[in-house]
């Protein structure tokens, strides 16, 4: 991306963090990216809310992919790789690079970079499902109807 004059900053929450920060200075790109460290969960929607899109290079085809519902209620367009797990949860939201080829990945991340109109739609789109599929009332809702049908067919006393 820098070589091809995008210009973008990149925040990346978590530990461990040196070896990838020893990277990131080897390749000369050290100035385009923040590591913070071992952060508190509590503050992790302040510095997302910061954030213009969410990125989740996770190759896992059945592992849980948390951080996904974190993005989504911060309303983050959301690039992943295409994975059942990404898309059970991001649905139609999602923006899905090829299963394991970085370079579509980073195609992916460049082309939203560059286009605030999809940035907003993205956005927009993610949140809303958020709210519909992924919130705590939406579950609550599924899970009372479940009970509810249940209740139906059990004999009364």
């Amino acid at each position: 991306m820098k070589s091809a004059g995008i210009r973008a900053h990149f925040l990346i929450m978590g530990f461990p963090c040196e070896k990838y920060r020893a990277v990131a200075q080897t390749r000369g790109i050290g100035d385009m990216i923040t590591f913070t460290g071992k952060i508190d969960y509590k503050d992790a929607p302040q510095l997302l809310t910061a954030a213009d899109i969410a990125v989740t290079p996770k190759l896992s085809q059945t592992e849980a992919n948390g951080k996904l519902f974190n993005y989504m209620a911060c309303g983050l367009p959301v690039i992943a790789f295409d994975t059942p797990v990404n898309r059970e949860v991001l649905g139609d939201t999602g923006i899905y690079a090829r299963y394991g080829d970085a370079g579509d990945f980073a195609a992916k991340i460049s082309a939203l970079i560059s286009d605030p109109g999809a940035r907003k739609s993205y956005s927009a789109r993610v949140r809303e499902k958020a709210i519909s599929e992924h919130s705590w009332k939406s579950r609550g809702k599924t899970i009372a109807e479940v009970y509810r049908a249940v209740l139906a067919k059990c004999p009364s006393n």
